[in-house]
């Protein structure tokens, strides 16, 4: 369906017309008037805009794949990790593929380790090399000051060094 017609049937739906009736007057099946209106709850979905500086699909492409290993940050919502990180993990399968991916998580007593957990799951599917330490941040909240600063550097940044290092030596070797 074109955005033009997309536009005429929520234009239609907006004031009450039937599934039957905006079926017919875009000439299209009711099971497809229908599809479009339940994904978006009966909604008109809003306008999606690339923010001013944001990297096209393109850009992010060609980017990611001149880079040796990736380093994932995420927060750990309900044992797991959010799902728009999932989504931007898929739209870029190809670049993933042999690279080493370390995990940095934080949440809660945890530390976001169920979700670095999970997300060694889905690098494995994706033939990326998983580094096994994870920098976790158990309690995030109370670790940072006003400023934004750890509070106490040394644990986290012990962490990091020994991750870096192990991304590095991945990199350079080939895998472990």
């Amino acid at each position: 369906m074109s955005d033009a017609q997309k536009r005429e049937l929520w234009d239609r739906w907006k004031p009450g017309e039937s599934i039957n009736e905006i079926s017919r007057a875009l000439g299209r099946p009711r099971g497809s008037i229908f599809t479009i209106l339940t994904s978006n709850g009966g909604y008109v979905p809003p306008v999606q805009q690339r923010q001013v500086g944001q990297l096209t699909l393109h850009e992010r492409e060609s980017t990611s794949r001149g880079l040796d290993a990736f380093v994932v940050v995420t927060p750990e919502y309900n044992h797991g990790f959010p799902a728009v990180l999932k989504n931007r993990i898929d739209w870029h399968y190809a670049e993933w593929r042999t690279k080493p991916v370390g995990f940095v998580s934080y949440s809660g007593v945890c530390g976001g380790l169920r979700a670095a957990e999970q997300l060694r799951q889905v690098s494995r599917e994706l033939h990326a090399v998983a580094i096994r330490d994870v920098v976790s941040l158990h309690n995030a909240s109370q670790q940072f000051d006003e400023a934004g600063a750890l509070t106490d550097p040394a644990g986290p940044s012990a962490a990091a060094e020994s991750l870096l290092d192990q991304l590095s030596g991945v990199g350079v070797s080939g895998g472990r």
